[in-house]
């Protein structure tokens, strides 16, 4: 059985250079999380480079607004690779397609009370991005600040990868929405503090993560594995396929209500205000081929585990 203890230390070492990512990556993972194919197993190919760029300007809600748009892309028929996505102020999104190519979308965008202001808090957002080293392929963009302050600035991520491939996902902004979908995974952590967390993925271990706003999970299991659902002011929600997966499910909340049902069996908090911890496990559960255990919680929010 895997343990319900979940601590993950996922440090990613990445000393900037201009218009890349740079390289060393320091990984130490005590919860079975993979950070994308070891060196020597990834098969295929990847071609990347930036395909655009444009400005516009102009005011929206009585703000100047300066805005660039970069677009990544190319081509990818990898077996395996690692993803990683990170921005302060702004969405992260992640999508998957048909085909072999990819593209990423990085929209900064400045505000300000005058034309130069709004300018200034563009230019000052910094975009770092890498895809291969000695060998190994991956892609990681993040943005960053550079000014002492990030009022007015704004800094969404789109990206849209091929279906065929295994991915391990790392996606985490602060001030914004993180969200992957119809992904085949091998692992995905998707943080913010102020946002929705969303995944609709096939995988093993998933963490989704806010401070404020709601945790939902749509997951369909291919191998073993953990998933952690947690906010503090918001609701949980997951979907689970049920079938061959046996889950081991432990759900709770302060204020608010607690659900679960397995094997079309409901479980739920009896306080009327939540403040207890509940649990459930699907039939035969140590005999299934597949074990997943989930933990879910809130402090200010509903929680409802449902298996389909």
């Amino acid at each position: 059985m895997v343990p319900r203890s979940l601590f993950v230390l996922f440090l990613l070492t990445l000393p900037a250079l201009a218009g890349c990512l740079e390289t060393t990556r320091t990984v130490t993972d005590e919860a079975g999380f993979l950070t994308g194919p070891a060196r020597g197993t990834q098969t295929g190919s990847m071609t990347a480079e930036v395909k655009g760029t444009s400005d516009r300007s102009g005011q929206e809600n009585g703000k100047y607004v300066s805005e660039r748009t970069i677009r990544i892309g190319g081509t990818e028929n990898l077996n395996a690779m690692l993803v990683v996505l990170s921005s302060f102020n702004g969405d992260i999104d992640f999508t998957t397609g048909a085909g072999d190519a990819f593209e990423v979308t990085i929209v900064l965008k400045g505000r300000g009370d005058t034309a130069s202001e709004a300018r200034s808090r563009m230019e000052g957002m910094k975009l770092e991005w890498r895809h291969e080293e000695d060998g190994l392929h991956f892609f990681m963009a993040k943005v960053t600040s550079t000014l002492r302050t990030s009022t007015g600035m704004e800094a969404s991520i789109r990206a849209k990868f091929p279906a065929s491939t295994l991915y391990t996902l790392d996606l985490s902004t602060t001030n914004g929405e993180v969200e992957a979908t119809g992904a085949t995974t091998d692992g995905v952590r998707l943080r913010t503090t102020n946002g929705n967390v969303l995944a609709s993925v096939k995988g093993t271990n998933v963490i989704l993560s806010t401070t404020n706003g709601d945790a939902d999970l749509q997951y369909v299991p291919r191998a073993s594995g953990i998933v952690s659902l947690s906010t503090t002011n918001g609701g949980v929600d997951a979907k689970l396929k049920e079938g061959t997966a046996g889950y081991d499910v432990a759900a709770s909340t302060t204020n608010g209500k607690a659900r679960i049902t397995l094997d079309g069996t409901t479980t739920e908090s009896r306080k009327p205000y939540g403040g207890e911890s509940i649990s459930a496990r699907t039939r035969d559960y140590d005999a299934r081929s597949l074990q997943v255990t989930v933990t879910a919680s809130t402090t200010n929010g509903n929680v409802a585990i449902t298996g389909n």
